[in-house]
């Protein structure tokens, strides 16, 4: 399962080290990042030259909790929402062109 999940992801967009982290934070509560890229089974490093991307396009969340920082994948339907956004976007420009 998890492999066909994240083959679905990589379909979406996502490079293999982003899915593999998306996948590991979607099912698992909230984590710090070495606790994700080891779930994610990442060296902690491409971890943490990923993250930002994907928390700049809204696929994950972060929560400083004292000096450490937490992960929170999206949920189902903020994923949604997001595509639902992007939809939008894109029409609008169509209109422009």
């Amino acid at each position: 399962m998890q492999k066909k999940a994240q083959a679905l992801l990589e379909q979406f967009g996502f490079t293999k080290v982003q899915a593999a982290l998306f996948y590991a934070g979607f099912i698992g509560d909230p984590m710090v990042m070495a606790q994700l890229a080891r779930a994610a089974n990442v060296p902690r490093t491409s971890a943490l030259y990923v993250m930002p991307e994907l928390v700049r396009r809204g696929f994950f969340k972060q929560q400083r909790k004292g000096v450490r920082t937490y992960y929170r994948a999206a949920s189902g339907e903020e994923l949604i929402a997001t595509v639902h956004e992007r939809e939008r976007l894109v029409r609008q420009f169509l209109k422009l062109c």
